[in-house]
């Protein structure tokens, strides 16, 4: 979910897929989200389907995310962006040849009638039809922000389309509202960075599918791109940790990984962390980052999930912790008994009078009840 400064609105994008049907959706509110688009008459920035109403089998999209220009100086304020997956398949149903990223914008979604909101598209990576589903055009996890010049930045993971096996991590930006993107800069450095081995993005000990979940950030104070990212490259020895990365030049290159989920002396947590999700507001002289994350460290089992938060007040030197949640829950026991999915990201919503920090948590969770529930703790920052 985004607010647009200048339309004073929120909006939310959806997956919508029925069949061989496959769209995203885009909702809106101007009443602080009491009401929101009638059904059927969302916004629509990609779909599968043809004028004359037939689905197109072979695309499917994935990993719909948001953001918006709320710099009144730009010459785009106000424009929405969506990113987004385009999966080809090879056949309706079967694997895919190649998964790029991609982006639609609009300058308007009509209060009225948002179906009638007119998108431009651009491939942030192109398309390599008849490839083999890796390489440069098998991406996912594509997360954008606008930065305070008016830049639109996407980070975005190289992935398998056919398995959740990560290769690298990726950035691009654009400096004339989305029409076309610079060229591809690296985030990760040789032996900074290693993907979970399993092709299912299955965890030890735990059955959900627990995939990368990076999130990128800007700082409206500094400038700087702040991302956080699943690593799994000390895993030997603490299990899966959460990485922290800076750019402070509009993502041209980018500083060394930092783990972010560290325990009391500064070493990596032992266990698992994972589902990591960043925000930034204006708060204090260099603004202030939040980081929230799903963190197994308190059960030697490595199955009990909690949720911690990291704050920073110095853009990305040092962090505050803290376990934001009152009990922990086992995944294994959510989601139908077989805890094969909870979800795909956690996520942090930040400003200078409150903070929202909300995820997936399966503690209610029984045989008659088996799926998890939304949870927050709402944190309202001091003076």
């Amino acid at each position: 979910m985004v607010y647009g400064r200048r339309d004073h609105a929120f909006y939310v994008s959806t997956l919508c897929f029925a069949g061989r049907l496959s769209q995203v959706e885009v909702w809106k509110s101007t009443d602080d989200g009491l009401s929101w688009t009638p059904p059927a008459k969302a916004a629509v920035p990609v779909s599968n389907v043809a004028p004359d109403g037939s689905p197109n089998g072979h695309l499917f999209y994935d990993k719909e995310l948001l953001t918006v220009d709320n710099a009144p100086t730009s010459p785009h304020f106000g424009r929405l962006y969506v990113t987004f997956i385009r999966f080809h398949l090879e056949s309706p149903g079967g694997t895919s040849d190649t998964c790029p990223a991609n982006l639609a914008y609009t300058d308007r979604v009509p209060t009225s009638n948002p179906a009638r909101a007119s998108w431009h598209h651009t491939a942030v990576v192109g398309a390599n039809i008849g490839g083999n589903g890796t390489g440069a055009s098998a991406d996912q996890w594509a997360t954008p922000v606008v930065d305070p010049a008016g830049g639109l930045d996407v980070a975005y993971v190289s992935e398998s389309c056919n398995s959740g096996i990560d290769t690298g991590l990726f950035f691009k930006r654009s400096t004339n509202g989305g029409r076309t993107f610079g060229g591809r800069v690296r985030i990760d450095k040789p032996g900074q960075f290693a993907d979970n081995p399993s092709p299912d993005d299955l965890l030890p000990h735990k059955n959900p599918r627990i995939g990368i979940s990076p999130s990128l950030t800007v700082n409206p104070v500094t400038g700087s791109l702040d991302y956080v990212f699943q690593n799994n490259e000390n895993a030997a020895t603490s299990g899966a940790d959460i990485s922290f990365a800076q750019s402070t030049d509009h993502g041209r290159t980018w500083s060394n990984a930092r783990t972010l989920s560290v325990d009391g002396v500064g070493d990596p947590a032992p266990q698992d962390q994972f589902f990591p999700w960043i925000a930034a507001d204006k708060a204090g002289p260099e603004g202030t980052l939040q980081a929230i994350w799903f963190d197994n460290r308190n059960d030697p089992n490595d199955v009990l999930i909690e949720t911690f938060q990291a704050t920073s007040t110095d853009d990305g030197q040092t962090w505050t912790f803290q376990d934001i949640s009152s009990t922990p829950w086992n995944p294994n026991r959510s989601f139908d008994g077989a805890g094969s999915f909870i979800g795909d990201y956690n996520g942090v919503a930040a400003s200078t009078q409150v903070v929202y920090p909300v995820w997936t948590d399966g503690r209610n969770s029984t045989p008659s009840h088996p799926d998890t529930d939304i949870f927050t703790n709402v944190e309202i920052p001091g003076p």
